[in-house]
């Protein structure tokens, strides 16, 4: 019980020190996933139309 303490109070004093820091890591980290996702999606999308799009009338 005593070690559950300690680190409960070890995590609370980097918290209060990095708190700020780790909280706008956390955002950016999030913001760069989700910029990244969309610009997948958008990337395939395009490489599925220019492959769908036939080349010659023959082409099926």
């Amino acid at each position: 019980m005593e070690n559950l303490v300690q680190f409960l109070n070890d995590m609370g004093a980097v918290w209060s020190r990095y708190g700020a820091s780790m909280l706008l890591g956390t955002r950016n980290t999030i913001l760069l996933a989700v910029i990244c996702t969309i610009m997948g999606c958008v990337i395939g999308f395009v490489v599925g139309t220019v492959q769908a799009t036939p080349i010659s009338p023959r082409t099926p």
